[in-house]
């Protein structure tokens, strides 16, 4: 785990480029936001959170406030790192991540019919 939390420590420094730069014109702040998940990821790495602080950490992280909803991942979704970095928090990986996904889908498709 530590060397995959130094990886993504390394990508979210790398990611400070022209896409950064955008969002924060855009959006304001991302360097800062990028700072906050460095710091939860510290954070987290020896503890794992508790059933509230995950829900905590998805309102505060993820753009629909539930990874349910999140965007999928790579390599054929989108790339993002607050997903991401909630993932690696909560012990999931991506091919779990997606089960959940299609799991969602299926209740939801069932829910509609």
């Amino acid at each position: 785990m530590k060397n995959k939390l130094k990886i993504i420590i390394e990508n979210l420094k790398k990611e400070e480029t022209e896409e950064i730069k955008k969002i924060e014109k855009q959006y304001g702040g991302a360097s800062e936001r990028y700072e906050k998940l460095i710091e939860l990821l510290k954070k987290y790495k020896n503890k794992k959170p508790t059933q509230k602080e995950i829900i905590k950490l998805e309102k505060e992280l993820l753009c629909w406030g539930n990874i349910a909803f999140c965007c999928r991942g790579m390599p054929n979704g989108k790339k993002c790192p607050m997903r991401d970095t909630l993932l690696e928090i909560i012990g999931w990986s991506q091919k779990k991540f997606e089960n959940y996904k299609n799991k969602c889908g299926e209740i939801f498709l069932k829910w509609e019919r």
